[in-house]
């Protein structure tokens, strides 16, 4: 006996952008839809939905930092990455 399984699976990374519009936060989705056969009590793993994300922040003291040509002694740059994999397990049962 074989299960056959569907799936339309959307799941949401709910990470809010840092930079709120009038409308509210964005948020974050991605998708996977699929078709398989699973023997019965046998499990599914779904994956290769990846993210690569880099952001440069530039982070400085208020007010020193506007300061012309002066002001970047009181500010600093940095640059972060960030990565994320997203694997779902499924075990289909029959109830």
């Amino acid at each position: 006996m074989e299960i056959v399984k569907s799936s339309h699976l959307r799941p949401s990374n709910r990470q809010f952008s840092q930079l709120i519009k009038a409308q509210g936060p964005a948020i974050e989705t991605r998708e996977l839809q699929t078709h398989v056969t699973v023997d019965p009590e046998g499990n599914l793993v779904l994956g290769g939905i990846y993210e690569s994300r880099e952001e440069n922040v530039l982070v400085g003291i208020p007010g020193l930092s506007s300061i012309p040509i002066l002001g970047q002694a009181f500010q600093s740059s940095q640059r972060r990455a960030f990565k994320s994999e997203l694997l779902i397990f499924i075990t289909p049962r029959i109830l």
